[in-house]
Parts: structure tokens; sequence; C-alpha cells
């Protein structure tokens, strides 16, 4: 759930324009890539641990988290 602003009042400050949309597409933003980021750092963890000994367990991780990458990676996801 997003909470953004939507009016209008001077007694309020508020930095910028409002804009809504625009602040409900930077908040989806930077929470994409928040996500992205404790993605790619598992990734690097896990590697280090499938070099040491793979088992389903960690394949399996290691699928899921390729997939998620993808989905969140704006250069790769459609």
């Amino acid at each position: 759930m997003h909470v953004v602003r939507a009016f209008d009042d001077p007694s309020i400050p508020h930095v910028g324009s409002i804009d809504p949309l625009r602040d409900i597409r930077n908040v989806d933003f930077d929470m994409i890539v928040n996500d992205l980021s404790q993605v790619e750092k598992r990734i690097e963890r896990l590697q280090k641990d499938l070099k040491k000994g793979k088992t389903t367990e960690l394949e399996r991780e290691m699928d899921l988290l390729l997939r998620c990458k993808t989905q969140l990676n704006p250069k790769t996801a459609a």
C-alpha cells in the first residue's frame, strides 16, 4: 500500500509540486532498487556456498533468486 499526498495545504510543508502519480512511481522505483540490491547480495553469498557444496535446497534458492532478479531488473523485465 502506498500513502501519498494528493492535496494542497499551505500549512503542511511539501518539497516540490504535489503529484501523487509521480510519487507512487518514485516509491515503486525505490522499492525495486532496494529489493534488487538484497537479491544480488544473497546471490553472491549463495554462489560461495554452492562452491563449498551443492545441495538441492541451495540450488532451488538460487533458481528462485535468479528469477526474482530477472523480474526486478528493469533492463530484463518486460
